[in-house]
């Protein structure tokens, strides 16, 4: 897991081609600017969703993980907090789908990730998440994720 503010993504280029696209991708892009839905990069290799969610109580919200996937989580508006966990060290709770590429995991002690506005978090195959949690009180989030292909 990396946490970082955008203005600092180009430190991470050269870890790999498709996430180097990714990081392109949100330095050329405003968020706000971005209809919510599917934005293509490079296919299936990278792509990205543009969200808008409400936060919930983390009690709301399962781990999930992801094996095909590297996620870029950036926030353009509000507040949240994603709590991160080691895949390795948590209990399965549904198994992975290829199909959705996802794979949900229960309860376990966490590392909170406080997102506001030019925040950006990337998460490995390895690091569990619990998105899109409250920060404080219930938020409107406007975020990207951009999935980027191993």
């Amino acid at each position: 897991m990396i946490v970082d503010k955008l203005e600092n993504i180009g430190c991470y280029r050269g870890l790999s081609e498709n996430l180097d696209k990714g990081i392109d991708f949100l330095l050329k892009n405003d968020v706000n600017d971005l209809a919510v839905g599917r934005h293509e990069i490079d296919g299936d290799n990278v792509y990205a969703l543009a969200q808008l969610n409400t936060t919930l109580d983390p009690s709301q919200v399962k781990y999930e993980a992801h094996r095909k996937y590297i996620d870029i989580q950036y926030l353009g508006q509000g507040n949240e907090t994603i709590y991160c966990a080691q895949v390795s060290e948590m209990e399965t709770d549904t198994e992975y789908s290829a199909e959705n590429d996802a794979m949900f995991l229960k309860d376990t002690e966490s590392i909170p990730a406080v997102m506001k506005p030019g925040r950006f978090v990337i998460l490995f195959p390895q690091d569990a998440h619990k998105p899109c949690c409250i920060h404080q009180q219930p938020d409107q989030v406007k975020k990207i994720v951009v999935k980027v292909a191993l």
